[in-house]
């Protein structure tokens, strides 16, 4: 299924279009609704996750689009959610909060995440459980309340199908130095427990020579978890003083954290993996560019496989803003990293031969390079 994302000049709006077995279809039939999806899907991608939007007010209803029930006529079978979902391994469970729109904070796929808002953050939002009947069969609940309590925190994600973890500050309603920390609970205890600090990440990032950490206000802001080796977590800190996002690495089993790279997350700022999980693309701006006003963002390539010396491969991208769509998609063997170098110019990196390519495309047409994969 290709998912596509298009904006119509004549009516000034938004519209989502999937295409499968060579047919496009909308997810809406013909309406004065507009539709914003940033291709959240259930682990079996049955279903996607999409903002609707009204004609008369900005609220956005948080809408499930069935993909495996739509018609060239009517679109897509949908319901209401209770927000949006943030899907256990096995996708039989998913955590909401109780402000839908605070999850716009950050906006998660399977393998990426991307910052949309750049400010510290409420971290005792209530977060809630359920299981998949309860939002999407029968008489759905539509609202997070009706599920069941799981901790107060901000960007909660899963460890497994079991436990969930999430950032909390300790308390304070906004994030403050040295209080930010990861908690851990099972979901069927609501018991949380600390899993990390900030003061259990300083050392690292004190070693790797990070400026300021004394100094400046500094917290935790979200956690990715490796889907193919959960003890491994990638931990994003963000700064004022740089101000940057800086990525480490925590091993559940040793306890131990990893520096790895940073980049300024004023702009531009997301982190995904590479389908075999071997590399991390950090984007955001180049702390050292002295033109502020440039339109290039930094994506940096880091091979996870190389424990002793960090290898870390810079690109220059085009920015890209609202919608935060990517400016680079990976091969579904993880081979090859497609990515926007300029508006009229593809790249095709393999990072296993150090390897690019370039091809030209028609200047100002491509924005979001995308894989389609055929047999």
């Amino acid at each position: 299924i290709l998912l596509q994302q298009e904006f119509d000049l004549d009516y000034q709006r938004w519209s989502t279009t999937i295409r499968q077995n060579d047919q496009v279809q909308p997810l809406l039939p013909e309406t004065e609704q507009y539709t914003v999806s940033f291709g959240q899907t259930d682990p079996g991608s049955t279903g996607l996750a999409a903002f609707v939007f009204p004609p008369e007010g900005d609220e956005a209803i948080i809408t499930w689009f069935d993909l495996l029930n739509c018609q060239e006529s009517s679109g897509c079978s949908n319901l209401e959610l209770p927000g949006i979902p943030i899907w256990s391994p096995d996708g039989e469970q998913a955590l909401f909060t109780d402000d839908p729109n605070s999850q716009i904070d950050l906006l998660r796929t399977e393998l990426r995440t991307v910052l949309y808002n750049r400010q510290a953050v409420n971290v005792a939002n209530p977060l809630y459980v359920g299981d998949r009947a309860q939002f999407l069969e029968g008489q759905p609940v539509t609202s997070a309340e009706e599920l069941s309590p799981t901790g107060k925190g901000h960007a909660p994600f899963w460890l497994d199908n079991e436990t969930i973890g999430y950032v909390t500050g300790d308390g304070d309603p906004i994030i403050t130095q040295r209080r930010s920390r990861v908690m851990s609970t099972a979901v069927s205890q609501n018991d949380p427990q600390v899993l990390f600090s900030l003061d259990d990440m300083m050392p690292a990032m004190e070693e790797a020579g990070v400026p300021y950490l004394r100094d400046l206000l500094f917290w935790i802001h979200y956690v990715m978890v490796h889907p193919d080796n959960p003890e491994q977590l990638f931990v994003v800190g963000l700064s004022t003083a740089d101000p940057g996002a800086h990525v480490l690495t925590f091993d559940r089993t040793s306890s131990e954290f990893r520096y790895l790279m940073s980049a300024s997350y004023l702009d531009n700022h997301s982190l995904g993996l590479s389908p075999d999980g071997r590399y991390l693309v950090l984007t955001g701006i180049d702390h050292s560019d002295p033109d502020t006003g440039s339109e290039n963002a930094l994506l940096q390539v880091f091979d996870l496989a190389r424990q002793e010396i960090a290898e870390i491969t810079p690109f220059l991208t085009p920015r890209s803003n609202f919608p935060p769509f990517s400016t680079y998609d990976w091969s579904v063997d993880g081979e090859w990293l497609a990515l926007l170098l300029d508006d009229k110019t593809i790249g095709f990196f393999a990072p296993d031969q150090n390897q690019l390519r370039l091809i030209e495309a028609p200047a100002g047409e491509c924005n979001t390079p995308a894989w389609i994969n055929r047999s």
